[in-house]
């Protein structure tokens, strides 16, 4: 009996490397973000609110919906003195597609519509994005950090956006010129929303 169990315990103990270097597979990374900050021109506030929950996925590279939404809703002579009529789609066929050197109608979260000025910053100049429970914190590169403080430098009493994805996440009021090579991405999000949005930002 145990000359059988030193066996076994031979048998058993052969297989174990074989079982220890399996090793599961990681879970995907999450999509990356077409990320703009840009300034707000003029928004109007839905009178049928619609409530946008995540971060939407980059649209499909069909040339022809795209150009035509590009048509329709980046019009350079856009100035935000009037905001154009337009429906918030479920699915935006310009989503992460918009030229950031035009202006752009788009949406918020929570149905308003935006009318933006050609963006000023982009996911180049970041160099880190972090959940801190329901509020993003971004860390710019040194020229983002130069280029966000003149940006928020030049519009001090004014609203920026945050677009992702061609879709307003936040849009505070700027109340000082930010020169800390930071900034804050709060709005109603979870924290798990909090957590993909952070993933998306600096995903790849």
């Amino acid at each position: 009996m145990r000359a059988l169990a030193a066996v076994l315990l031979l048998l058993l103990t052969g297989c174990t490397p074989s079982l220890v270097g399996l090793t599961p597979t990681p879970p995907a990374p999450p999509p990356g973000a077409v990320l703009h900050f840009r300034p707000v021109l003029a928004v109007s506030t839905s009178t049928t609110p619609t409530s946008i929950t995540g971060i939407p996925r980059k649209a499909e590279p069909d040339t022809a919906a795209v150009a035509e939404a590009r048509r329709v809703r980046q019009d350079p002579g856009l100035t935000g003195e009037t905001v154009p009529s337009f429906s918030c789609p479920a699915e935006d066929p310009l989503a992460g597609r918009d030229d950031p050197a035009l202006p752009l109608v788009t949406c918020g979260r929570d149905g308003s519509v935006y009318v933006l000025g050609p963006a000023e910053l982009d996911r180049s100049h970041v160099e880190d994005a972090e959940a801190r429970g329901e509020v993003v914190e971004v860390r710019f590169t040194v020229p983002g950090g130069v280029r966000w403080a003149d940006f928020t430098g030049r519009n001090v009493g004014r609203r920026v956006a945050v677009v992702v994805n061609t879709l307003v996440v936040s849009a505070p009021t700027v109340q000082e010129a930010i020169t800390g090579g930071s900034a804050q991405i709060s709005g109603p999000f979870t924290e798990a929303e909090a957590e993909e949005l952070a993933g998306r930002v600096t995903g790849g």
